[in-house]
């Protein structure tokens, strides 16, 4: 049962790898003129798949996505965590400046700046926030928890959100941030958190590049002060800033999982016992880990390969030819 779940999951993936080689063209049917609306579409029919996955299950929707709404105490923290986590993540964003190309940051750019900001929110944050995470931290986090255990879930699905977004600087990005998402999952009980993040995170990089844009000269000016190699000076100068964001991170983290009653299971997901003797920690109590059931070899199933494979090509295709 639970190797054909997971090679189920992997179909799921390379299905979605395929809407998204001709999403393109299918979108260009509809003569959409505004670039951000046509990343909006894209995004609802990548997601099609996942969600189909989640509808055809035979479970109740707290098995299936663990849903539930989430306190106001627990979404100020979540608002506390989301600023903390930028400042890591600009950090973060520097120093994959150095090696990776920056076109797909540039291209988002250029279409939200060109697009009303009330449909670049929508697009880039309202979207993405609600069908990338039910395909992720929904489909495939809960599917790889229940085989091998919260912490390999978390890693395998920001693994497969990295890969998601086909280029290099973003794949660093996303997987950490995936990650983390699936951490907030299991501090919440609720993949309502990962939603309220996801579209936080995003709607902060709405707001500023529309801010940026307001301001072309010093954008000109920024641009060139990267090209000449200032980009080293921004990193260990926004270093102390990215420390202090972190320790904010962790401190509202275990906040949150005090409010949402999840303490006790993540102090114990984050113990060394459970890191070495791989105990199953979830939201229903400690559990000996499914892995011991569960052959880590059924993870690498045929679609799943295809597509990990389909996507590091183009990545390194882009990158290449960038």
């Amino acid at each position: 049962m639970m190797k054909t779940k997971l090679s189920v999951i992997g179909w799921v993936f390379l299905l979605m790898m395929v809407v998204s080689s001709f999403a393109a063209s299918f979108i260009s049917l509809f003569n959409i003129q505004d670039h951000m609306l046509e990343n909006g579409l894209g995004t609802i029919l990548l997601g099609l798949p996942a969600v189909a996955f989640l509808l055809l299950q035979e479970k109740t929707r707290k098995e299936k996505v663990r849903f539930h709404w989430l306190t106001w105490k627990a979404i100020l923290l979540l608002m506390i965590i989301a600023i903390a986590l930028e400042l890591v993540t600009i950090e973060i964003n520097i120093a994959t400046s150095f090696i990776f190309s920056n076109y797909t940051t540039d291209a988002i750019s250029n279409d939200v700046s060109s697009s009303t900001f009330l449909i670049s929110l929508i697009c880039m944050a309202v979207l993405p926030a609600i069908f990338e995470e039910l395909s992720f931290r929904g489909a495939f986090f809960q599917e790889y928890r229940d085989a091998y255990g919260a912490w390999a879930g978390a890693i395998l699905s920001g693994l497969l959100f990295g890969l998601y977004h086909m280029n290099m600087r973003q794949f660093v990005y996303a997987f950490i941030c995936g990650v983390f998402f699936a951490l907030l999952v299991e501090a919440t009980d609720s993949i309502a958190s990962s939603i309220l993040m996801h579209f936080m995170l995003n709607a902060i990089s709405c707001i500023a590049i529309y801010i940026v844009a307001k301001f072309p000269e010093q954008e000109q000016e920024l641009a060139i002060e990267a090209q000449n190699q200032y980009l080293l000076m921004q990193l260990l100068s926004f270093f102390p800033i990215a420390v202090i964001g972190l320790v904010i991170l962790i401190l509202s983290y275990i906040g949150l999982a005090k409010c949402c009653g999840q303490y006790g299971i993540v102090k114990e997901m984050f113990s060394w016992k459970n890191l070495t003797f791989h105990k199953r920690i979830g939201s229903i109590g400690t559990e000996e880990m499914q892995s011991e059931k569960t052959p880590f070899r059924w993870l690498f199933s045929f679609p799943l390969v295809i597509s990990v494979i389909l996507c590091i090509f183009v990545i390194l295709a882009i990158e290449v030819g960038m």
